[in-house]
C-alpha cells in the first residue's frame, strides 16, 4: 500500500491515465451445452477451410536471387539508349547547355587526328600536347613556375623511352668470325 502525505492527497491530479484495450473485450467462452454421455463421441472431420486442397498452396517458394553483375551491361545500354530528361527551368541555361553539348562533344577518333588537336589538360591544370611517346608543355598556368616555363621549359620536349628487344643483324656474324682469330689488341697471336 502506498502512502502520500496529507499535502498531496489534498492536490488535484496533474495526469489522468485512462487505459483502454486495443481490441474488443474478450467475450467470456459459452459454457458448453449440455452432453448427452449416453452417445457416443464422434469425431468431427475437418471442414475445406482448415486445410486446402492443393498442399502446395501451403509451400512458401522463395523468389529467385537477381545476378546484380550480370544485369550492370544490360542496365548500361539502357542508359546509353534512353534519351537524357533535363527539367527546364531556366530557358537560357537550357540553350547555353544544348551549345556546349555541341561544341564540347567527343570527337570520334575514326582516323588519326592532326597533331595539334592532340593537346589535353593534365591534373595541374597545363596543357600538353602529345605526339607518338613524346609530350611539350604548351601552357603552365601555375603562377610560381611561369618565369621558369617561360624562360625554357615550353621548349623542352620529353619522350617516354622503351627499351627494345636486341635485334639481330646479318654482318654480325661475319665481323665476329673475322675477329676471332684476333688477339686483345687486334693483332694475329704470335706463333
Amino acid at each position: 500500500m502506498i502512502t502520500f502525505p496529507e499535502r498531496l492527497a489534498e492536490q488535484p491530479p496533474l495526469l489522468t491515465v485512462l487505459l483502454e484495450p486495443s481490441h474488443a473485450p474478450a467475450t467470456p467462452p459459452s459454457k458448453p451445452d449440455a452432453v448427452d454421455e449416453t452417445q457416443p463421441v464422434t469425431e468431427q472431420a475437418p471442414t475445406a477451410t482448415e486445410f486446402p486442397e492443393n498442399i502446395e498452396e501451403l509451400l512458401v517458394v522463395p523468389e529467385p536471387s537477381v545476378d546484380w553483375y550480370a544485369a550492370i551491361p544490360a542496365a548500361i545500354d539502357d542508359v546509353r539508349v534512353a534519351p537524357e530528361e533535363v527539367a527546364v527551368f531556366n530557358r537560357a541555361l537550357a540553350e547555353k547547355r544544348r551549345a556546349a553539348a555541341q561544341q564540347f562533344a567527343p570527337i570520334p577518333r575514326h582516323e588519326p587526328v592532326p597533331v595539334w588537336e592532340n593537346v589535353e589538360k593534365d591534373m595541374t591544370g597545363r596543357s600538353i600536347l602529345r605526339h607518338g611517346d613524346c609530350q611539350r608543355v604548351i601552357n603552365d598556368p601555375n603562377v610560381g613556375s611561369r618565369e621558369a616555363f617561360e624562360t625554357f621549359g615550353q621548349y623542352i620536349v620529353t619522350c617516354a623511352h622503351y627499351k627494345k628487344p636486341p635485334q639481330k643483324l646479318a654482318w654480325v656474324d661475319e665481323v665476329n668470325a673475322r675477329r676471332a682469330g684476333l688477339s686483345r689488341y687486334g693483332h694475329p697471336p704470335a706463333e
